[in-house]
């Protein structure tokens, strides 16, 4: 036997293998064909989109946003642990703030201890202008008493004499001036001193509540989910910027399915529609929604980067959320509108001769139809037609 040829019967074995292989492939075809292509009585025009399952009732859980510290994360609350009112459930690092609490503390001491050391001038120089004026005084009367009794004397010693009570007069008048003057720089430096200690106290107080906002407590009851919105999930020992989501305590009896809306579609969603969720962890269970409201912003798909969507959150109807949790994904199939008298075919299965819209059943029959909607590959058209018809290309 030439290398290259087969006996016979191998020729026969391998042709009858390769019809059997054609003519399965062919009843594939049809049979695939024959799925696709039918006409289905269908009166609901719906949308499909991919989310995920959020809390409806969550307390949001960020680091403070309105202090300029670092954040290092040095205790989270276990994830899927049950959360309490008052459990804490995120630890940042207090040092860096300790070290700034003690700098206040310290700054408050010494304004107060600046404080009593101006009273003390104050009043040690208040008794210095009083014992002055008191001398004056004195002084004064000694001079009024001299003129009294110079009356004997010639004129040029009353002359002075009268001079000199004059100055004690005016040295007694400026000294008591001065006194007034003493006061009021007294009570401008203490209460100056007063305004000090004031702003020292606020920046302590300030400080300690910072130290305070160092522990993040629940104020809700509810399990405790780690990620932000992009789906990134913080660890102990990292540092997050101000105001960054660390987690969330989620109310697992009230859940929604949270979408994001392509642009071109957003004029068919409205709050109200009725909505068909399946979990992809539970594909067993098709759960129903309500779409409660959608987002006036429009934000760019992180996938892509260019495409516009608008989030939108859809109600889960209650008493259906027994296995559901935040984070899992979702399809949701969202029902825009309500057709009557309608059948949904695929939109290649449309014809148009001689200014007609048509359809070709499976038997070659040129049917009538009237184009209703387009949607999402198919169109809703009203004919004579039969539910679950197969249709021609």
């Amino acid at each position: 036997m030439l290398v290259g040829f087969m006996p016979k019967e191998r020729l026969i074995l391998v042709f009858a293998i390769f019809i059997f292989v054609f003519s399965s492939c062919k009843n594939i075809h049809n049979t695939s064909r024959k799925t696709v292509n039918r006409a289905v009585r269908d009166s609901l025009v719906v949308m499909d989109e991919n989310g995920i399952l959020g809390s409806i009732n969550a307390q949001i859980v960020k680091a403070p946003s309105h202090w300029n510290v670092e954040y290092r994360i040095i205790y989270l609350m276990p994830e899927g642990h049950f959360a309490h009112i008052g459990d804490t459930l995120v630890k940042f690092d207090p040092a860096p703030v300790q070290e700034q609490l003690d700098e206040a503390r310290a700054q408050l001491a010494l304004a107060r201890q600046k404080l009593i050391q101006i009273q003390e001038e104050n009043a040690m120089n208040l008794r210095n202008q009083l014992a002055t004026i008191r001398a004056m005084r004195m002084q004064f009367r000694m001079d009024s008493a001299r003129l009294a009794d110079a009356i004997y004397e010639s004129e040029a010693i009353q002359q002075d004499l009268k001079l000199q009570l004059k100055k004690s007069a005016l040295d007694l008048k400026k000294a008591e001036k001065k006194l007034e003057t003493q006061k009021i720089i007294n009570n401008s430096k203490y209460h100056l001193q007063l305004v000090e200690i004031e702003h020292a106290l606020g920046k302590v107080k300030s400080i300690s509540r910072m130290l305070e906002e160092m522990s993040l407590i629940a104020t809700q009851t509810g399990i405790a989910v780690y990620g932000n919105r992009r789906g990134t999930q913080i660890r102990e020992g990292e540092t997050v910027y101000p105001g960054q989501r660390v987690m969330q305590v989620a109310d697992l009896g009230k859940m929604k399915a949270v979408l994001m809306i392509n642009e071109v579609d957003r004029e068919t969603i409205t709050s109200g529609q009725k909505v068909r969720l399946i979990v992809n962890a539970y594909p067993d269970t098709v759960f129903t929604g309500t779409v409660h409201a959608i987002s006036k912003i429009a934000d760019l798909i992180k996938e892509d980067g260019t495409v516009k969507a608008y989030e939108t959150d859809v109600y889960l109807d209650a008493g259906q959320n027994y296995r559901l949790k935040p984070g899992l994904s979702v399809r949701a199939t969202i029902i825009t509108d309500t057709l009557h008298n309608v059948f949904k075919i695929p939109e290649w299965c449309l014809k148009r001769q001689n200014g007609r819209w048509l359809v070709v059943s499976e038997q070659g029959e040129k049917i009538p139809v009237d184009p209703v909607r387009l949607n999402n590959g198919f169109v809703y058209v009203k004919g004579n037609l039969k539910d679950n018809m197969v249709l021609q290309n």
